[in-house]
């Protein structure tokens, strides 16, 4: 089998595995997420996103240059003593399938009393 033969065959197959393979049991974007009201500190978990994802990119809704986060577990700093909710996105990508974006307002502390020590919730 000549060399071009053999590139032939393997990008034939490859096309043929990447269109035939099953669809995502949940392809999208989605995470939660908690907060620790006294620091502002915050934690998110995309585990929820379907099935391996390649990139997670992160977009933290403070204006802050550190936005692309390439792992399903990230880590942000809110200022504690600045506003209350934030608007964060994850773009999740596929192979094959593409980029599927949530964005959610997330709450970091309170904006009336009581004063609660931790907020969390989850974007779908």
């Amino acid at each position: 089998m000549t060399l071009q033969k053999l590139l032939t065959f393997a990008v034939a197959a490859l096309l043929l595995l990447a269109f035939s393979a099953p669809a995502q049991a949940n392809p999208g974007a989605c995470y939660a997420w908690f907060c620790v009201a006294a620091t502002g500190q915050c934690s998110f978990d995309a585990t929820c996103s379907g099935d391996d994802p390649l990139d997670y990119r992160w977009t933290w809704g403070d204006g802050s240059s550190e936005n692309h986060i390439n792992y399903e577990y990230a880590s942000h700093s809110y200022n504690p003593s600045g506003p209350a909710f934030y608007t964060v996105k994850l773009s999740v990508g596929y192979l094959f399938i593409g980029y599927y974006d949530v964005t959610c307002q997330i709450q970091i502390h309170s904006v009336i009393s009581p004063p609660e020590d931790y907020f969390f919730g989850a974007c779908t």
